[in-house]
């Protein structure tokens, strides 16, 4: 049984029917709610679950996340420094759950997009932050990033905890393929970062 979806923000709804077409699952009809929201999230429009969901991605890219898009606004409401400090400040936990590991990516995507602008899938509001926040060293985050990073999608428990992001992209066989080709890429590129 389908469930309705619903766009986030609030005013006066609409209903329509739309179909969205997942090329490698089929069609998949779904009853959308339209809302006259003060802002959409991430250039695209947010749908969120109200039954359970398991992951709130539309895409392989970080910021096609639901939890990555509230990411941004937590960053425009946050001193900085402290917040990004956080977000790569994994510890020593047994394990690494959904929203730590989303704040590792959002915060290793936003170092790219400061070095390397227009090398990834990014909503306009990350520039923007970037451009209005000029005297903020992002690159000072790099070593945390990378190293974050490797803890999110390390693959043997040996080396350390299991990732929850990680697990649930895994249980999507190509999609988790495509996605973890993603992060590497990421996670390549802050290392070339450190070398520039």
């Amino acid at each position: 049984m389908l469930h309705p979806l619903g766009i986030a923000g609030g005013g006066t709804s609409k209903h329509f029917t739309p179909t969205l077409n997942f090329p490698h699952q089929g069609t998949l009809g779904i009853a959308l709610e339209a809302s006259s929201a003060r802002s959409f999230k991430c250039e695209k429009l947010q749908v969120r679950w109200r039954a359970k969901a398991s992951m709130h991605p539309w895409g392989i890219h970080t910021f096609e996340d639901e939890i990555a898009c509230d990411w941004i606004e937590d960053l425009n409401d946050s001193h900085p420094v402290v917040f990004l400090a956080h977000c790569l400040d994994l510890g020593k936990a047994k394990s690494l759950n959904y929203l730590a590991c989303v704040g590792v990516l959002c915060t290793a995507e936003l170092i790219i997009a400061d070095s390397v602008p227009n090398n990834r899938v990014h909503p306009e509001a990350i520039q923007l932050w970037i451009t209005e926040n000029p005297d903020i060293d992002l690159k000072a985050f790099t070593l945390q990033a990378i190293s974050g990073l490797r803890k999110v999608l390390n693959q043997q428990p040996e080396l350390g905890p299991p990732s929850e992001l990680l697990d649930r992209w895994m249980d999507h066989d190509h999609l988790g393929d495509a996605w973890l080709e993603d992060k590497k890429k990421l996670l390549r590129m802050l290392e070339h970062n450190l070398t520039r």
